[in-house]
């Protein structure tokens, strides 16, 4: 699968229910959100992101980050993640500098104390997913996590709209076998520390 309205039309078919279009997107959404806050190998990555000299925050590309070094005029240095209330406790007042610690709060990225110089920061983190609202619409549960989505979809639309607890209990048997293979994909993945870029 590939975008939001491909799910969509294969859900559809399967139930052969086209008057279910909008509980149907709806659905997956849902299941989005419940599996979203998991940390699955499909959902990192890594990414460069460039800070100007005294810009004090940018808008933070993950949900959490794992890892993080800068380089700078004095070459590579390590960054400590930090809470935000830790990063403000160290921040004196305006002090700029190489900065030695990050922390994300509201989506924003913090940085203590604030860059002098021009920096390029690398980052390894949990992507953030954009929502599906238009048929085009993708993001990785469209693609390597498509089959926990549309299980746990289906499984939500037979037990609560059409009242079908015995399909609705199949799909939950296929939504629990395909998390635990996916979560001992991550488990592999991340223990060896390889994530995809």
């Amino acid at each position: 699968m590939s975008d939001y309205g491909t799910m969509i039309a294969r859900i559809e078919r399967e139930m052969q229910r086209p008057d279910l279009i909008q509980e149907i997107g709806e659905a997956i959404n849902d299941a989005i959100e419940y599996y979203d806050r998991r940390n699955f190998w499909f959902l990192e990555g890594s990414q460069t992101i460039s800070v100007a000299a005294g810009t004090p925050n940018v808008p933070a590309p993950f949900l959490n980050i794992r890892l993080a070094c800068g380089n700078g005029p004095n070459g590579e240095f390590d960054l400590c993640i930090a809470s935000y209330d830790d990063l403000k406790q160290n921040l004196i007042g305006g002090q700029q500098g190489q900065p030695s610690q990050i922390a994300i709060l509201g989506g924003v990225l913090h940085f203590n104390p604030v860059p002098n110089t021009a920096i390029t920061i690398e980052l390894t983190g949990r992507q953030k997913q954009g929502p599906l609202v238009n048929p085009t619409d993708t993001n990785a549960w469209m693609t390597e996590g498509q089959a926990l989505i549309r299980y746990r979809a289906l499984s939500y639309l037979y037990d609560t709209v059409l009242l079908e607890n015995d399909r609705a209990a199949a799909f939950a048997s296929r939504e629990q076998d395909e998390y635990l293979q996916i979560k001992r994909e991550s488990n592999r993945i991340q223990a060896t520390n390889k994530i995809k870029s």
